[in-house]
Formats: C-alpha cells, sequence, structure tokens
C-alpha cells in the first residue's frame, strides 16, 4: 500500500511538473511570436524605405514583402453595400430555423413550400457537444442502453491542485 501510495505522489508531482512547463512554454511561445512580429515589421519598414518589393543578398538569401490581408466585418450595412457594388455573387446567403420536435409537422409544410417554389435547401439535426457529453455521462453512469450509432470513449483524467 506505501509503495503505491508513494508512486502516485510522485506520479501527481510529475503531472504538476509538466503542467507548469507547457504553461511557461505557451508564454514563451507567445513572447517570441511577438518578437518575430516586431522583427518582421522592422524589415517591412527597411525595405519600404528602400523602396523594394525583393531583395537578394550575395550568398543567395532572398527577402521578400507581400501583403496579407484580413478583413472584418463590423456592420451588416457591408452586405448592403456589396449587393450594391456587384459583389453580391460573393455573399453565401442561408435561412435557418431552429425547432423543436413537436414543430415538425409545421416545418414539413414549410419544406413542401420552399420546393414549390423552387428552392432547394438542407436539412440537417445537431446536437451541441456539451449537451451529447452530459447526456453520454448520465447514460453511461446510470447503466442506460447505448445505441450503436454513437461512440463513447471514456478517459479517466487526473487534476492536481496544488497546495498554494
Amino acid at each position: 500500500m506505501k509503495e503505491l501510495t508513494e508512486k502516485l505522489l510522485g506520479l501527481s508531482k510529475s503531472q504538476m511538473d509538466l503542467e507548469t512547463e507547457i504553461k511557461t512554454m505557451e508564454a514563451e511561445s507567445k513572447a517570441k511570436r511577438k518578437d518575430l512580429d516586431a522583427l518582421i515589421s522592422s524589415i517591412a519598414d527597411i525595405m519600404d524605405e528602400l523602396d523594394v518589393d525583393e531583395f537578394k543578398f550575395k550568398d543567395g538569401t532572398k527577402v521578400s514583402i507581400k501583403a496579407a490581408y484580413y478583413p472584418t466585418i463590423k456592420s451588416n450595412d457591408f452586405y448592403d453595400w456589396m449587393d450594391d457594388n456587384d459583389q453580391g455573387a460573393l455573399i453565401k446567403r442561408k435561412v435557418e430555423t431552429k425547432y423543436d420536435k413537436e414543430q415538425d409537422k409545421e416545418i414539413q409544410v414549410l419544406l413542401q413550400s420552399m420546393t414549390d417554389l423552387g428552392l432547394t435547401y438542407d436539412v440537417s439535426k445537431t446536437i451541441h457537444a456539451q449537451t451529447l457529453k452530459s447526456w453520454a455521462r448520465k447514460a453511461l453512469e446510470a447503466g442506460d442502453d447505448i445505441p450503436e450509432s454513437v461512440e463513447i470513449f471514456v478517459k479517466k483524467q487526473s487534476k492536481i491542485t496544488d497546495k498554494k
């Protein structure tokens, strides 16, 4: 018994050490990313001053600069602007509704109307990941039958809280 508890203590300490090491490495990685971004910005600034998009050194090293674009849509007015400026084809339009099982009949009428109008549509069913996880835990803990159409992987995990 004592041997197992000592082994458990050792493994627990190893887990805590690894978790701390990973957190440190993640923080270092973020800092390195900031350093890299600053270097890239400095290189771009110098190349702008030189008024060049590409530079080759005598040893064959080549440095080139190109723009990267990261747009963020801040307002739905943008979609109107796209439509008004002959760019509306870029917009993927989607109609979605949420309904309960009790509303199946009304949905069937709606789908038939869409078909009659020549509209195509997709019907899908989803269960939020956390809801499914909760259902699986409760079903397994209660000993309920689990259908073959779902696979449940159970992994035991340890969590160690430092004594601080």
